[in-house]
């Protein structure tokens, strides 16, 4: 695992999901229900693990740095199709390292659509059923 990893397992404590500002049950249930099914094989998982681990997972995937377009959101599962934002929230003690890389996210894409990535390519990695 390398460091980047630790950190955002060690820090990253929740991802909320929101849409127009308020909160986006759809999509928390979406990932809740993806969650379970993760759950078969992995213990002690929080309500934001299954993100976490798919973040994790990118990083230490080679890069393909694949955009987000029409096509690709049009296979999206359902869930996951709304125009909600993700807020990542970090511990106040996290090291600047880890901020680095989500801003070095930010500068190519939107970190939502990082992160709906990230999980989209972990979902089909892990045949997760959604």
């Amino acid at each position: 695992m390398t460091r980047q990893q630790e950190y955002i397992r060690k820090n990253v404590q929740r991802i909320n999901f929101t849409y127009r500002k308020k909160y986006d049950y759809r999509l928390y249930n979406f990932f809740e229900r993806l969650n379970k099914q993760y759950k078969g094989n992995h213990i002690e998982l929080s309500r934001n693990r299954f993100v976490k681990d798919a973040i994790t997972y990118d990083m230490s995937s080679e890069k393909d740095d694949i955009k987000l377009d029409k096509e690709l959101y049009q296979s999206f599962p359902e869930g996951m199709k709304y125009s909600s934002q993700f807020t990542i929230s970090i511990n106040r003690n996290t090291d600047r390292e880890l901020y680095k890389y989500l801003l070095e996210i930010e500068e190519t894409q939107p970190l939502a659509d990082y992160i709906r990535l990230a999980v989209y390519k972990y979902i089909q990695e892990k045949e997760v059923v959604v």
